[in-house]
């Protein structure tokens, strides 16, 4: 691992005269170090721009997010390296309700698509300081990047749909039920990988199952299953019990399952 020395961070986040408009800049230098490694200097900038519209039964959300890398290594000649991309997605969803139980709860239904586009470009020369691959879970089918970190922009053509039902109880104010289920459709090979990697050539991913809910007032039950679709099974699975008191004890307990 490398040693980070020093990490300075920027955000600017003007305030905008447009209802539902947004525009932000972020830029971060890192001085990465390790003894058998190739040292270096990374300076990461990006501009993001949205635009929200919205009502009570529907919202449209495009995006446009553009970064620049910038590389200056040591032990390679002091070789100098920069990465420019831009992102474009877009983010749609509608909202349906229904009153249950003369108006004490509330069950919703929430449709959404989220499709976003990176074009490839050639990042194989860069070293990786800080990047992996990300671990599929149900908040990345609405994620722009496969990886964390800045060495890696994953070049991306992809469409994610997914449906949500909750179950409020509206006198208390809360959510006492949530499941969720959804997919990633890619229209193009990834060729954006790690070192010693290979291009990932499948069409979807697997089927992201996600369930939360109350058994009591201190007592919150969650669970995640990915299931493939080819071989109609469920591959890996996750459940967590949460529990905490008025006298503010916790308690977590977590168990999870992946076939080989």
């Amino acid at each position: 691992n490398y040693a980070r020395l020093p990490q300075l961070q920027a955000i600017w986040t003007p305030q905008l005269a447009s209802a539902g408009s947004t525009v932000s800049a972020s830029s971060e230098y890192t001085y990465f170090s390790r003894s058998d490694g190739d040292n270096g200097h990374r300076l990461d900038t990006q501009v993001n721009l949205k635009q929200r519209f919205e009502n009570d039964s529907a919202y449209l959300e495009p995006k446009l997010k553009l970064q620049h890398t910038h590389y200056q290594l040591e032990q390679e000649n002091n070789q100098s390296l920069n990465r420019s991309l831009p992102t474009v997605a877009l983010d749609a969803g509608l909202f349906f309700e229904r009153e249950l139980e003369d108006g004490r709860r509330l069950q919703t239904l929430e449709p959404r698509i989220y499709y976003t586009y990176t074009p490839f470009r050639e990042q194989a020369n860069i070293p990786v300081f800080d990047s992996s691959e990300r671990t599929l879970s149900y908040s990345q089918l609405f994620t722009d990047n496969d990886f964390t970190g800045k060495d890696r922009i994953a070049d991306n053509n992809r469409l994610s749909t997914s449906i949500t039902t909750r179950l409020q109880e509206l006198d208390k104010g809360r959510e006492i039920f949530r499941a969720s289920l959804g997919q990633m459709y890619y229209f193009a090979d990834r060729k954006v990988t790690l070192p010693d990697e290979t291009i990932k050539t499948g069409s979807r991913s697997e089927l992201v199952m996600e369930m939360a809910g109350e058994l009591n007032d201190t007592t919150r039950v969650s669970g995640t299953a990915f299931a493939d679709v080819k071989e109609k099974a469920v591959s890996a699975g996750q459940i967590r019990v949460n529990y905490q008191d008025q006298k503010q004890r916790f308690l977590n307990l977590g168990y999870s399952q992946r076939k080989s």
